[in-house]
């Protein structure tokens, strides 16, 4: 299980490399003079342009895996222990379960799907009407998609929770859909919980085998060296003085540091623009 803090996914080191590419690292003493201070700060820009890339909700993704439970999470439960993350539960729609329910999962690339309940109420009050069959839930891991296929592997006593629904969506036409009652708990994510990009042997091809996360490793990288030079600019054009760029002027230091965030800005949509083209499915909506 994941610490409720995820790890980095990329280092420092990555960022500087970035930034000496066009020679801002220079100007890096502006914000701290000790190395590792300058790190810290640069740490910092990782950790808030990961959280940033991870709420992006057309990519919906984790970069890390987390455990998700659907809010609110069964009593007695510890996050950071049996869960990391909690998010809302799924509206249900009469009209899915005449066939083939098919959910927009938040999070992706789906790992695993632990259960899928439909309930009401919430603590002492909470009626829990059925536990999907596990033989039913068939997800596709890259786009997201959760479909319940009640084809096989179901209980007596799940047939006959099961014959109460089309009773609560009849008892309900004039609202056919019925809020937040599908409660999934599954884990998404790309990397290892415990992933330390630090770590000897630490590699993102071999440790996410089955989901390609560079891009979107490279993405991070991108994000936080463009954070790094809005703090730089700023530093920079509060210092005043003689500080330049390779001799320029500071009109000139200014159109530079717009060139760069330009450049970077370009590249981060081109990648998240890839992603969604590659692996949003078409047509299907989240509630």
């Amino acid at each position: 299980m994941a610490a409720t803090v995820p790890p980095l996914v990329i280092t420092a080191a990555d960022v500087r490399e970035e930034l000496s590419g066009s020679g801002m690292d220079r100007h890096l003493s502006r914000l701290a003079t000790d190395t590792a201070d300058q790190n810290t700060i640069i740490e910092k820009a990782i950790r808030e342009e990961q959280a940033h890339l991870e709420n992006d909700v057309e990519l919906r993704i984790f970069l890390t895996r987390r455990v998700i439970k659907s809010r609110p999470a069964d009593t007695g439960l510890e996050r950071g222990t049996e869960y990391d993350y909690l998010d809302d539960a799924y509206d249900w729609i009469k009209d899915d379960f005449e066939g083939f329910g098919t959910f927009l999962l938040r999070r992706r690339p789906v790992q695993s799907v632990e259960r899928v309940r439909i309930k009401y109420g919430h603590g002492s009050d909470a009626v829990n009407v059925i536990d999907m069959p596990s033989a039913w839930l068939e997800y596709d891991s890259e786009m997201g998609v959760l479909n319940i296929v009640p084809l096989v592997g179901m209980t007596t006593e799940q047939a006959g929770a099961l014959l109460l629904l089309p009773v609560f969506g009849t008892g309900l036409r004039n609202f056919p859909t019925i809020p937040k009652i599908v409660h999934i708990d599954y884990t998404a994510g790309f990397l290892p919980s415990d992933w330390v990009v630090t770590d000897e042997g630490a590699d993102p091809m071999i440790d996410s085998p089955d989901h390609d996360v560079t891009e979107l490793l490279k993405c991070v990288r991108y994000l936080a060296t463009v954070d790094m030079l809005r703090k730089v600019q700023r530093a920079v054009s509060a210092g005043g003085g003689s500080i330049s760029l390779d001799g320029l002027s500071r009109s000139q230091n200014t159109a530079k540091f717009k060139q760069e965030l330009d450049d970077y800005e370009a590249k981060i949509k081109e990648i998240k623009a890839n992603y969604v083209s590659a692996y949003n499915p078409p047509n299907i909506f989240m509630v």
